[in-house]
């Protein structure tokens, strides 16, 4: 057995170390992190059967709401996309549960020393190749392309992309990588807590990597959750009550809150945004680059601007998912259905490049509608609504009153939930096994730092209570 336990903490050791890099270069693969350490571990196993029984309550209402996504393959559009999502989740799901049911073998503290030096490294990396234009991740991701995913084009040698490519500074090389660091930032810093200097260090180098950065969705949701981490600091775990008043409210009227007729001025909008946008770049890339007054404030006002251009462009998919979803409110059109959407209905889009103007025509609905909450109630209604917003309160709620959680320890994991859930209101699909393979990563870490907290208390005697004399 103890060999056994052995091999399970040498995985873990592995993951904590590869976690970040692996977002950052290559987060399509998020989910083999997952998947492969739970196969080898469940065959390791003698008594298999454990994995099969004893599942939590916040277990089986999630399985209730793969239930209702599997019974809309009886009425969706997209049958293929739709059986792979599923299958993709259910593998996910139940490397979790073999997870779950390992952590207390695992020698938590080693595997978040591993995990907090992964994250620092990461992150100060990623910042250094974004300010100063490097182009290292985006040479990579190519590199790794032509390796492993059998991609024709040869990259060329790192100096020759470094001088054609503007420097490396193209667009979503670094999106999806700044949503993880921006969501587990308030894990890592709950295990390091303790100590103010690494806390501080974490808070500053999230900050500045997600502030360089690309991705304003997760520098906007990185800042709300530090906002909600500090109403739980101040307010204590009762301020969860109308946090999760606001989340059912939004739930269930984000349909009627969205569903406005905006698509008219979309082109006038999305002109100016253009415009503003250019003015922006030409006064930026003027000034020498530095911690001074105009650059900051230049670079917050070009931040804003990205925030006015995406949502702009959001509120038009949500406004036309709203309206499809009054068409079908009980149980919404199928899973995966939304995909299917943007091949038959466009949008103009304008664009203005070096003082030219250019039209394109984009899919209403690209994908899926950038929003977990209008992509449930578009796919599967009222019923995949209930059961979704069911499992989230539910988890969310025991968490935090029922786990014996400190206050402290409340506001990071509520931090880093919120953090999740306003990504997942603006950016990534339902269905992404990338991004749920991360979400679940971040589950797995949280439930070792807090089963290490815990045991921490336990093993230490309290100062009141004298040593037993020698019998």
């Amino acid at each position: 057995m103890t060999k056994i336990n052995n091999v399970k903490n040498n995985i873990l050791y592995f993951i904590s170390s590869i976690i970040f890099p692996i977002a950052l270069l290559s987060p399509i693969a998020m989910w083999i992190l997952i998947v492969v350490p739970a196969i080898i571990f469940f065959f390791v196993d003698n008594n298999k059967l454990n994995y099969i029984k004893e599942f939590k309550y916040s277990e089986i209402m999630f399985f209730f709401f793969f239930l209702v996504g599997g019974s809309s393959l009886f009425w969706t559009n997209n049958l293929e996309f739709g059986s792979k999502a599923l299958l993709s989740l259910l593998s996910i799901f139940f490397s979790f549960i073999v997870f779950r049911k390992n952590i207390k073998f695992l020698k938590k503290k080693k595997i978040l020393n591993f995990f907090t030096y992964s994250f620092l490294i990461t992150s100060l990396f990623l910042f250094i190749d974004i300010y100063f234009l490097l182009g290292i991740k985006p040479w990579l991701g190519l590199k790794f392309d032509y390796l492993f995913e059998n991609q024709s084009l040869k990259p060329q040698p790192y100096l020759e992309f470094f001088y054609e490519y503007g420097k490396g500074k193209n667009a979503g090389a670094y999106g999806r990588g700044l949503a993880v660091i921006s969501t587990f930032s308030f894990i890592v810093a709950l295990a390091n807590y303790k100590s103010k200097k690494t806390l501080f260090t974490i808070f500053f180098i999230t900050f500045i990597s997600l502030l360089a950065g690309e991705n304003t969705s997760a520098f906007f949701a990185f800042i709300s959750g530090n906002i909600i981490l500090f109403f739980f600091i101040i307010f204590g775990k009762k301020f969860l009550y109308p946090l999760l008043s606001v989340i059912i409210l939004y739930a269930f009227s984000a349909p009627l809150i969205f569903n406005k007729k905006i698509h008219e001025n979309w082109k006038d909008k999305s002109l100016v945004l253009e415009k503003k946008t250019e003015l922006l770049n030409n006064q930026i890339g003027g000034l020498p680059k530095g911690f001074n007054r105009n650059y900051i404030l230049l670079h917050a006002k070009n931040i804003k601007n990205k925030i006015d251009k995406k949502v702009s462009h959001r509120l038009i998919i949500w406004s036309h998912s709203s309206d499809k979803i009054f068409n079908k409110v009980f149980l919404g059109y199928g899973v995966s259905s939304s995909r299917k959407f943007g091949e038959l209905e466009k949008i103009e889009f304008i664009d203005i490049r070096e003082e030219k103007k250019f039209k394109f025509i984009l899919p209403s609905i690209p994908l899926h509608p950038h929003n977990n909450t209008i992509q449930i109630w578009l796919e599967l209604g009222m019923l995949g609504i209930i059961s979704f917003y069911s499992f989230l309160i539910f988890i969310w709620y025991s968490t935090v009153f029922r786990s014996n959680l400190s206050d402290i320890q409340t506001a990071f994991i509520s931090g880093s939930i919120f953090c999740v859930f306003i990504i997942n209101q603006i950016s990534y699909g339902l269905w992404q096994s990338w991004w749920i393979s991360s979400i679940i990563l971040l589950i797995i870490f949280s439930l070792i730092i807090l089963k290490s907290h815990n045991s921490n208390e336990i093993t230490r005697i309290p100062e009141t209570i004298s040593p037993a004399p020698n019998q």
